[in-house]
């Protein structure tokens, strides 16, 4: 499948479309992941037309704006696809995307009819990405690190051993490290999506108020975006907001896992509204 354009600025937007069913539907991947992460879902929720972007220095997007991306500006990006245009959209996000996800429904709560998160990010603040992105010392010490990977994979080796840092954290961390271009991937995508920082409880309360339908789905053994986290977050908020778990790890979206996903995620109660306005 061949992926359609927004131009923005200096910027080629990469998107793909999936789906023709009623229910508009914007999908944001997760890191060093695409817009093709979608396209199976899309088999198995014929109820929704997918609208899946390549986010800034991900897939095959050409961004041109420098390391820097404000909830407003994606938002702009969004409506100029010929698809989106002034209509309503649900969103699905997944891990990284997860906080893109909740970043532009804070933004537009009335205008999102329901939001689908997928092992996401962003459930809970995160102070080290805060100090790493926007202080002048934090964000000299990132790049120190990412330039210069020795020293802090000695650290991490430590924080390992010592049982500060999970493994299956460690393990993840020591990936992205393992050479220049990574680095760098990591670089401009934390910095590129540091005013992505989704007020939970300021959330809570749109979700409340504008009475949005919330399908959250988690693995049981992810230690990155952890079950937990969605536990705090629709504590007291049924039957608006509906999670479940699955016997898997955090990467929901390999193509074994997409019907069990899909099958979590969906809610006849969505169409049902749309059909009837």
């Amino acid at each position: 499948m061949k992926p359609s354009w927004i131009h923005y600025r200096s910027s080629d937007i990469a998107y793909m479309k999936a789906g023709t069913g009623p229910l508009l539907t914007v999908c944001f991947h997760g890191f060093l992941e695409d817009a093709t992460s979608f396209i199976n879902l899309a088999e198995y929720l014929p109820d929704h037309t997918l609208i899946a972007f390549d986010l800034p220095f991900h897939g095959r997007t050409s961004w041109r704006e420098g390391l820097n991306l404000s909830v407003k500006e994606w938002i702009e990006i969004i409506a100029l696809c010929p698809e989106i245009g002034s209509n309503d959209y649900g969103i699905i996000g997944y891990s990284m995307g997860g906080k893109m996800a909740l970043s532009v429904y804070q933004a537009r709560p009335e205008r999102v009819p329901f939001l689908w998160l997928i092992a996401p990010d962003g459930l809970k603040p995160d102070p080290w990405h805060h100090f790493a992105t926007r202080t002048n010392i934090g964000h000299a010490i990132m790049k120190y690190n990412l330039r210069n990977p020795g020293s802090f994979m000695r650290l991490l080796d430590f924080l390992e051993r010592t049982r500060v840092v999970n493994g299956s954290i460690a393990k993840f961390v020591r990936y992205y490290m393992q050479d220049e271009a990574m680095r760098e991937k990591v670089y401009q995508t934390w910095m590129t999506f540091r005013d992505f920082r989704p007020d939970t409880y300021h959330i809570r309360s749109q979700i409340l108020r504008h009475k949005t339908e919330v399908s959250m789905v988690f693995g049981r053994y992810d230690k990155l975006c952890p079950a937990a986290r969605g536990r705090a977050f629709s504590e007291g908020m049924t039957p608006l907001v509906k999670m479940k778990i699955l016997q898997a790890g955090h990467l929901l979206m390999r193509t074994h896992h997409m019907q069990e996903v899909a099958e979590a995620l969906n809610d006849s109660k969505i169409l049902a509204a749309v059909e009837k306005a």
